[in-house]
């Protein structure tokens, strides 16, 4: 709750955040990490930008904020060798 003027005197208790487990390299992370794209936005608001993931031949899914008001969008998939 919100007192009027400001923030109540406390705030509700938050339980602990849980450990973050240590580096994770398994196959599965090298290979999800191979498929990931760069995503270059221009248009109305600058430029911006972000990843994308493969969704089948030629088709990639990324965040709406990363292309929203873009004019021209560039999707740069990264090598397979990697």
């Amino acid at each position: 709750m919100v007192a009027r003027g400001g923030l109540g005197a406390t705030a509700p208790s938050m339980p602990p955040m849980p450990s973050i487990p240590g580096p994770v390299d398994t196959t599965g992370v090298q290979t999800a990490a191979r498929a990931v794209a760069q995503v270059a936005s221009t248009g109305v608001c600058g430029n911006g930008g972000g990843t994308a993931w493969p969704a089948g031949d030629g088709l990639y899914v990324t965040a709406a904020h990363s292309v929203a008001g873009a004019t021209q969008v560039t999707v740069s998939p990264r090598a397979s060798s990697r």
